[in-house]
């Protein structure tokens, strides 16, 4: 699994953390991050917009190796 946290001001604070994940297979999430903050221009710009992930697994399996890749991250304004 991981938790997904948004920011709006280059890090310097992180939303609520929204868990996806759960199984192996490769897929698409949506995450809603509309309530995260009051979104405007300046914290969607390249130097305030920063998401952080923490991986973890479910139970502890001895032996594996465990790792989460995220591939990309489309921004949809409306």
């Amino acid at each position: 699994r991981s938790d997904i946290r948004v920011s709006n001001n280059g890090g310097a604070n992180y939303g609520s953390a929204h868990t996806i994940g759960g199984n192996t297979n490769e897929q698409t999430y949506y995450i809603d991050v509309t309530n995260d903050f009051a979104w405007n221009e300046t914290g969607l710009s390249n130097s305030n917009f920063r998401v952080s992930t923490n991986c973890w697994q479910i139970n502890n399996k001895t032996g594996s190796s465990y790792h989460c890749r995220m591939d990309w991250i489309p921004v949809i304004l409306s």
